[in-house]
């Protein structure tokens, strides 16, 4: 309950709040990432959380994942990878089910679920990830928010994501066949 407090603080007009809530999450990040990701993904995927909460969830698992500085990124991303191989599941796992739960664009969800795939499809992990996000969009039974949010990870991934050989957007013809 603390960390949702938190989280609807980032957003507070009181400075004093909004200093505290930011180096609070920052001191958790540095204290144990792993755990800190999981509890963030756990509120992303609530949807009985406020969507504040929610925002300020995804944002936070986002911007631990990549950066628009590719050094930045390229750190961060490995950071990603040295987590033991659970609490990535776990974490992938609740961003994957908050797809199409969120009544917001952007979904925060899309945007982890990108981070996330930017990080591992490089190096040949979450290879079930592409064919899960052409289910969600081809099942006659996915609500439009579900086809929504995972088009837009879809985006998001195509828009992001650096090939291990090239660093430009994944061209290649094994790429094209996930789509």
């Amino acid at each position: 309950m603390e960390l949702i407090t938190i989280l609807e603080k980032t957003v507070s007009p009181d400075r004093n709040e909004l200093e505290a809530a930011q180096k609070f999450l920052e001191q958790a990040a540095i204290e144990n990432l792993p755990t800190f990701l999981v509890e963030l993904s756990k509120v992303l995927a609530n949807p009985g959380n406020t969507q504040v909460a929610r925002v300020a969830a995804g944002l936070q698992v986002k911007n631990s994942l990549t950066s628009k500085d590719p050094d930045v990124k390229t750190q961060y991303q490995q950071r990603w990878l040295a987590i033991d191989v659970n609490a990535r599941r776990e974490i992938k796992n609740y961003v994957l089910q908050t797809l199409g739960t969120e009544t917001y664009r952007p979904s925060s969800a899309s945007q982890c679920v990108a981070g996330i795939a930017c990080a591992e499809i490089p190096v040949n992990q979450w290879p079930e990830l592409i064919p899960q996000l052409v289910a969600n969009v081809t099942d006659p039974l996915s609500t439009e928010h579900m086809k929504e949010s995972t088009l837009e990870a879809i985006g998001y991934i195509c828009q992001d994501i650096v090939s291990r050989k090239t660093a430009d957007c994944v061209t290649t013809p094994s790429a094209a066949r996930w789509f």
